[in-house]
This record gives structure tokens, sequence and C-alpha cells, in this order.
């Protein structure tokens, strides 16, 4: 009779060591997202899941997936990025400058990454476009600075004989426009 209590005893031991020895849950990643809403980010919203789907993310999986939507009220912005980061969400993936402004203001250790049009170095996101510094990156199709690299890589490649058999045509202009840039 001891010898079976001892080995329910010993068996109750094991089963109760067993969770403390198992592994600790893994946390989710959380993606904060924050912009204005507009009639297009439907497409846009399943276009970042795609992406992050073919990375092997989904959504209430493997990752979470925050979203602070609003619709023409920009006065809310800056709130919005202050309740993502008391979320603690690990990164804030922001669309327009006003939104990737209210993300910068509200943190400055949580990533961005942002989306814009507008120039994030007059903005103050980031110190320049080739070494953005701090903790906001992205994508911007600002297109003032990157003209000049435009032309320079066109006079570069251009070969008059190759884009007339291809139909193209290349003003006289915009050669001595580039020949400027790189001189």
């Amino acid at each position: 009779m001891k010898r079976r209590q001892l080995l329910i005893a010993a068996g109750a031991l094991a089963t109760i060591r067993l969770p403390a020895l198992a592994q600790t849950p893994v946390a989710i990643p959380r993606i904060g997202l924050l912009w204005i809403e507009s009639s297009d980010d439907a497409n846009l919203v399943n276009a970042f899941r795609e992406g992050l789907s073919a990375l092997g993310f989904s959504d209430g999986k493997n990752i979470q997936i925050d979203k602070q939507f609003l619709v023409d009220r920009y006065d809310r912005l800056a709130a919005s990025a202050d309740r993502l980061v008391k979320s603690k969400v690990d990164i804030v993936v922001s669309y327009g400058a006003t939104a990737a402004l209210a993300a910068s203001k509200a943190t400055s250790t949580i990533p961005i990454v942002m989306l814009t049009g507008s120039d994030p170095v007059k903005l103050g996101l980031v110190a320049s476009l080739s070494k953005p510094g701090g903790n906001a990156t992205g994508v911007t199709n600002y297109l003032t600075d990157l003209g000049a690299k435009r032309l320079e890589l066109l006079r570069l490649f251009y070969q008059p004989e190759d884009c007339n058999s291809l139909g193209l045509t290349i003003p006289d202009k915009l050669l001595t426009l580039a020949d400027e840039v790189i001189e």
C-alpha cells in the first residue's frame, strides 16, 4: 500500500513540476497602424496583410495588428498615437505625414515605419534620407531630392542609339540639365 501511495505522490509531483519545465510562452509581436482613413485604405490594409502573410505572419496567430484609423479627424491623431504607445505595440506603421509626426511625438523608442509623400527631413522625422537615425524609417515618394540623382543616372546610362531603337526620345534640354547636375 505504501508503495502505491509513493508512486501516486511521485506522479503528482511530476505533473506539478511539468508546467514549470515547459517553455515560457512567446509574446506575439504587436503592430500598430496609424493613419487617417480613406476609401483606399481597405486595399492598403489588404496589401499590408498579404505582404506579412508572404513572410509567414498572420494576424491573430503570430502577430497582432492594432488599427487606429480616424476618419477626417486629424485633431485626434496625437491621442491615437499615445494610445498605441501606451498599449506597448512593438512597431508603429504610419501612413501620411501627419500620422508620422503624431507617432514621432508620441515615442522616441518604438520603431516607426512611415509611408509619406512629404519630405521627412524637412518635417524633422529623420536626419537624412540615406541615414534616417532615430526611431523612424520608411518610404517616401518625395521627388525633389531624387530628381537630381535621376538626371545623373539618365545621363550616365543614356545611349541615343538604344533609345532611338526603342522609339524613345529624350529632349536635349533634359540632357543639358543632366549634364549641369553632374558637374
